[in-house]
């Protein structure tokens, strides 16, 4: 299943890139659960994914709907300092 899990989120990344603003939070929501989903699987590339991600959600979702996207973005950069996964 979390096979699965990162492919739809990967899916929801791609087609919201596509038809979203940079900021627009659901694209930021969607970054950082796909970040989480790569966290979680524990590889090195995929911790480098979720890296990228987290980075893009902190770069371009700024607004004030953007609050609860950009301190689930900082988790996931502190859980990757501290080497952790993230809930």
């Amino acid at each position: 299943q979390p096979d699965q899990a990162l492919a739809v989120l990967q899916e929801a990344v791609t087609l919201l890139q596509g038809t979203a603003r940079g900021d627009d939070p659901a694209l930021g929501a969607a970054r950082v659960e796909l970040a989480r989903q790569h966290l979680l699987e524990g590889s090195t590339a995929g911790r480098e994914r979720a890296t990228t991600l987290a980075q893009q959600v902190l770069a371009t979702c700024t607004g004030s709907a953007c609050t609860a996207g950009r301190a689930a973005a900082q988790q996931v950069q502190q859980a990757l300092q501290n080497s952790q996964p993230v809930r």
